[in-house]
């Protein structure tokens, strides 16, 4: 499968489960010249969740995304505000020479050929233009996570970790660090309290998560609501959380 497919027919989960960054990590770009003054491209957009986020600090939005569910529902999510939508991928943007103050990816630069990449940011950055590369990313160590953990292990192929050792989410930094040079790494919290249908939701839109015709789907779905139940308090779950952010060039 292409990875620009595997996120088809996942575009309503997304709209309904995946959380906002950390505003402080909005915040935080503001400082370093996001405002009505700049110009981003936003690469991997999916359903526009960061780049109506970037939009929202007055500056204008190029979020480029392949896959054309994620992008017809990034464009209606998007409407009216300083964020349109282009059909393109991180190795070809279709954004003009030398067009943008920043390059942005936000939970997708894993999924990019890099050295493509690389030379598609070279061309469409201004001089000494920036990168940023951000994810929201689990905060491991819970009984919740361990039980969450097994159930992903056992119903899709994605696993959870609950120790350092051989991280994902290492990987992701790692790759992004060997990716940029003088670059900086801040972490803003963003812990989530959702409820069933959100938490329900955000499982769901990963890469890894049953479709609905996946014969693990009603069985998947089964288990994440005992185990909202069993973790919740008055109808919430607190899901430990952060903002991860990488700025560099």
């Amino acid at each position: 499968m292409e990875n620009t497919d595997r996120f088809t027919g996942k575009a309503v989960a997304y709209t309904k489960g995946r959380p906002m960054y950390a505003q402080a990590a909005l915040d935080f770009l503001k400082k370093q010249g996001i405002n009505e003054n700049a110009r981003i491209a936003d690469i991997g957009a999916g359903t526009g969740i960061f780049s109506k986020q970037l939009a929202q600090t007055g500056a204008t939005v190029f979020a480029v995304e392949p896959n054309d569910d994620m992008r017809q529902t990034a464009k209606e999510y998007l409407d009216g505000s300083n964020a349109r939508c282009i059909d393109g991928s991180a190795e070809n943007t279709a954004l003009p020479d030398h067009c943008v103050n920043f390059v942005s990816a936000a939970q997708a630069f894993h999924w990019f050929d890099k050295a493509a990449f690389r030379k598609e940011c070279d061309r469409i950055l201004v001089p000494d233009g920036q990168i940023i590369l951000i994810w929201n990313i689990e905060v491991f160590g819970s009984d919740f996570f361990r039980d969450y953990g097994e159930i992903l292990k056992r119903l899709t192929n994605e696993d959870m970790p609950q120790t350092n050792e051989n991280n994902p989410y290492e990987f992701f930094f790692k790759m992004a660090e060997s990716f940029l040079s003088d670059f900086r790494q801040y972490a803003f919290d963003n812990t989530l309290y959702l409820d069933e249908e959100t938490f329900l939701y955000k499982s769901l839109s990963s890469s890894a998560a049953p479709g609905k015709d996946d014969p693990h789907y009603k069985l998947f779905s089964q288990e994440l609501k005992k185990l909202f139940v069993q973790y919740q308090d008055g109808g919430k779950l607190t899901y430990p959380h952060e903002t991860v952010l990488y700025i560099g060039k």
